[in-house]
């Protein structure tokens, strides 16, 4: 795991000061606070833009629902919008919420988050939107370190923007883990307090905030992971063309805008119906190969955010499509091999009649 330093199990560790500076560094902004998980890193993000009771904040439909949690967490009202073709939060239907909730005048507008979903970092029309409406944005890179839209990198959109590091995404993080980024110097302070890292006096803290900081011993193994990001990329970049060539055409690869560099923390494909993806994530569990649906939403049909937003039918192209969304293997270690491995396996779970529901037969791990 190379060198860890003596206080690596605090969160004094010279590795964490290291990894904060160079995950802005990697992401372009001036500062980086970790934290103890996206979560965390989310309420960070919306105590400093004093979220409270009867604010509307705009979030996508399909995304992690950490997210809505955090919203939620700080009395605010998460107002859901429908994504578009790549599964990020979609300009068109986001200004038609804004004017709705303008015009039924319970809530107050007072923000957007943008989710960079399954690697594919959100449009910037999106922060163009948001100014005009006067409304601040947040980007929620996810699991998506390293990937790039328009030439920026994912995460330098807006005055500050959080990620999530889990041991599944680009970071390879051993535990989880987030970080909040930002470029405003007294931001930064504020953010600094926040966290509890500096304290006014012995016995005196002047701002509510959070405990959170990512464990020493985790920074030490992450800064690593973070040095050999561009690698990563270019490895899962590498796996995802493999994927993007030899699945059969039943499936519906991944929408890439054109100005995207994905940076694939997942490879995540489309079915045609929810049930043939139920039988394809069976038929290869039998083949010792794990396929799972992602647990993105939709968010509005979560049973925790019942109440919260418009019911089932409110948002018609994420309530089709998240149902048919299967995840299949991308990881550090995963070889070319192993991806041509996945494909015949999906290629012959279509050219035979299981797919329609035929007797499934196991077969030795993969």
């Amino acid at each position: 795991m190379g060198t860890v330093d003596e206080k690596a199990h605090t969160s004094d560790s010279a590795c964490l000061a290291r990894l904060e500076m160079e995950l802005a560094e990697h992401i372009g902004r001036k500062r980086c606070f970790c934290c103890a998980s996206g979560t965390d890193a989310m309420t960070l993000a919306l105590l400093t833009r004093e979220v409270r009771t009867g604010d509307a904040v705009f979030v996508p439909t399909l995304a992690s629902s950490s997210m809505v949690d955090a919203v939620v967490l700080r009395g605010a009202s998460p107002v859901f919008v429908d994504v578009g073709s790549s599964l990020v939060l979609d300009v068109p239907r986001l200004a038609e919420a804004i004017c709705r909730v303008r015009r039924e005048g319970w809530l107050r507008p007072v923000g957007v988050v943008g989710v960079d979903l399954f690697g594919v970092p959100v449009d910037n029309a999106l922060v163009e939107l948001a100014d005009q409406e006067g409304l601040w944005f947040l980007e929620d890179i996810g699991l998506s370190l390293g990937a790039s839209r328009g030439g920026r990198n994912a995460g330098s959109l807006g005055m500050l923007s959080v990620c999530s590091l889990l041991p599944e995404g680009t970071s390879g993080c051993l535990y989880d883990g987030g970080a909040v980024f930002v470029d405003d110097i007294a931001l930064s302070g504020y953010l600094d307090a926040l966290c509890q890292r500096e304290r006014v006096g012995m016995r005196d803290s002047r701002l509510l905030g959070i405990c959170s900081r990512l464990d020493g011993l985790a920074a030490c193994a992450l800064l690593e992971s973070v040095t050999d990001l561009p690698q990563e990329v270019a490895h899962r970049c590498e796996l995802s063309e493999i994927y993007r060539s030899a699945l059969p055409s039943a499936l519906l690869r991944p929408i890439i805008p054109p100005d995207v560099m994905p940076s694939w923390p997942r490879y995540v494909v489309r079915l045609p119906d929810r049930m043939t993806r139920d039988r394809l994530r069976l038929f290869l569990s039998t083949k010792g190969i794990p396929a799972v649906p992602p647990s993105v939403g939709p968010l509005h049909l979560d049973p925790a955010f019942s109440g919260l937003g418009p019911g089932r039918g409110a948002f018609p192209y994420s309530e089709v499509t998240g149902p048919t969304l299967l995840q299949l293997p991308m990881h550090t270690f995963l070889t070319t091999r192993q991806v041509h491995q996945v494909c015949d396996a999906v290629s012959e779970f279509f050219d035979s009649s299981i797919h329609r529901g035929d007797t499934l037969t196991a077969h030795p791990s993969f």
